[in-house]
């Protein structure tokens, strides 16, 4: 419990900062912009550069990442039993989608060096594919009348990955 502590207290700090001294919204989209492209990478780059991975800790992330699409494969079939689309598309991508920051902070905070790294390495590619259930399960099931032009739209972003 106390490894996850720091982690709520610097969101609930930068909650506060935002409400009662620097309610500026252009300096939060600057921030904002310079921790996801630069710090971030950054943090991640050099962790993974610097990792040490074993087969177990291989072994580890894929057990993961394949649980992760065998949840979206369950949630998937369950299409049926929702028959509102809008309910069933934000309970799919609430359900495989994360924070990769909070994620990110946790590893760092319950495994040290080695769990960034690890982390790293899991984000790296599970944005990719969490990206693409969602954008499949979207074009499937979002609101358009059009669905030729979703099939399109899925075809061709299929194409570009």
């Amino acid at each position: 419990m106390f490894s996850i502590f720091p982690i709520f207290l610097l969101i609930i700090s930068g909650f506060l900062s935002k409400k009662f001294f620097i309610n500026n919204d252009v300096f939060w989209s600057y921030i904002d912009k310079l921790v996801y492209y630069l710090f971030f990478p950054a943090l991640l780059v050099l962790e993974i550069n610097a990792a040490v991975f074993s087969s177990e800790v291989i072994k580890g992330i894929v057990v993961t990442s394949v649980s992760t699409v065998l949840v979206a494969i369950v949630l998937f079939f369950t299409k049926p039993l929702i028959k509102s689309n809008r309910l069933f598309t934000s309970l799919f991508q609430g359900s495989i989608r994360y924070n990769s920051y909070i994620f990110l902070a946790l590893s760092a905070s319950l495994f040290s060096e080695k769990g960034v790294a690890i982390a790293g390495v899991f984000i790296a590619y599970m944005i990719v594919i969490t990206n693409v259930m969602s954008v499949v399960v979207m074009n499937l099931y979002g609101d358009s009348d059009n669905k030729k032009m979703h099939l399109l739209s899925l075809l061709l972003f299929l194409k570009i990955l």
